[in-house]
């Protein structure tokens, strides 16, 4: 009887262990199953300044996966037109920014730029209005380049080399039959400063080379003679160059030695005798101030406002000037007179 009862226990023991494998078995088909699905399904592909190690790969499904999340709708304003009551805006239809007209106060919008790749800022040709200049990259490479955009027959006409480089910072002469721009076209790594007049491109020229690539473009002169500059070196150290178009000489304009302290370059006064700008020259916050650049002194235009100035504009006939003080997470409006500012000067 003890035999037969043993006999019995080792027999459904022995079941149990042929039930285990063959689920183990059956997981495993599963996982192997699983693996070599992932392995054949498509993954995205990174892009060629991206350098991945040991990140596997992605599935494309994550496309669709996430696609309720960054397939958002977003517009803003982008440039006025010049003569006529019309602008430019950015809308957002799904994954790629694009240009549309707005032709009238509450006009409908209409859609003029067709990219798979997303269109970065526009800059209006300013006597008319017939062209307007924009940035795109190709395949989110981060190598801007500027194309030209005729408004009547809609060419789309490439200014920059289309390689390897980076361009921007497109800034208007007086004149409005040129720009400033500038670009890593040299060397892919340094920005340097060219002009062009967009109608020709064959004018492009290379007006400054430099090191490093912080460099930007402020304003021209209103002779159209000089370029003001703007190098930024840190977040806590910027400065600020006036560059002679003609003999691509540049000459350091603030601070006059080197300083832990920042300048934010923002136009020539209309009357070229000075120039406004944003500083923390002196100051834990950023102070509008406009620097005479006969007598080389400062005034501090916002001196009484204790709160950082984040924007500026000034009116084209020169009477007005208009700012934005960030008061505590608010920002508030400014506006002064320039015959107020020039009284403060004296």
């Amino acid at each position: 009887m003890l035999l037969i009862c043993i006999d019995i226990h080792l027999d459904l023991h022995f079941k149990q262990k042929i039930i285990e494998m063959k689920k183990s078995i059956l997981i495993i088909s599963a996982l192997a199953i699983n693996f070599f699905a992932k392995a054949q399904e498509p993954t995205i592909s990174l892009a060629e300044n991206l350098v991945a190690d040991g990140v596997p790969a992605i599935s494309s499904r994550i496309i669709g996966d996430v696609k309720s999340y960054t397939e958002s709708r977003g517009a803003g304003l982008v440039a006025w037109h010049p003569k006529k009551k019309e602008i430019l805006i950015s809308t957002r239809f799904g994954n790629s920014s694009q240009l549309h007209e707005v032709k009238m106060p509450g006009g409908d919008r209409k859609q003029i730029t067709f990219f798979d790749e997303p269109v970065g800022g526009a800059n209006y040709e300013p006597k008319n209005g017939d062209y307007f200049i924009f940035n795109k990259d190709i395949g989110g490479n981060e190598f801007a380049q500027l194309y030209k955009f005729d408004i009547n027959t809609k060419k789309v006409t490439l200014l920059t080399d289309g390689k390897r480089s980076q361009n921007g910072g497109v800034v208007w002469n007086k004149k409005e039959n040129a720009i400033a721009y500038s670009s890593t076209s040299r060397n892919g790594a340094d920005r340097d400063i060219y002009t062009m007049d967009p109608n020709n491109i064959a004018s492009n020229k290379l007006i400054l080379q430099n090191i490093g690539g912080g460099w930007s473009i402020v304003d021209w002169s209103v002779n159209d003679e000089q370029l003001l500059i703007q190098e930024g070196l840190s977040v806590n150290e910027s400065r600020l160059y006036i560059l002679d178009i003609k003999t691509g000489n540049k000459t350091r304009l603030l601070p006059e030695k080197d300083e832990r302290t920042t300048y934010e370059g923002l136009s020539y006064s209309r009357d070229g005798k000075g120039v406004f700008l944003l500083t923390n020259k002196d100051s834990e916050f950023n102070r509008l101030a406009y620097f005479d650049l006969t007598t080389k002194k400062f005034n501090f235009i916002s001196a009484n406002i204790n709160w950082d100035i984040e924007a500026f504009s000034y009116t084209k006939d020169g009477s007005k000037i208009a700012f934005a003080a960030n008061e505590n997470g608010l920002s508030k409006l400014y506006i002064y007179s320039i015959q107020q500012i020039k009284k403060q000067c004296k």
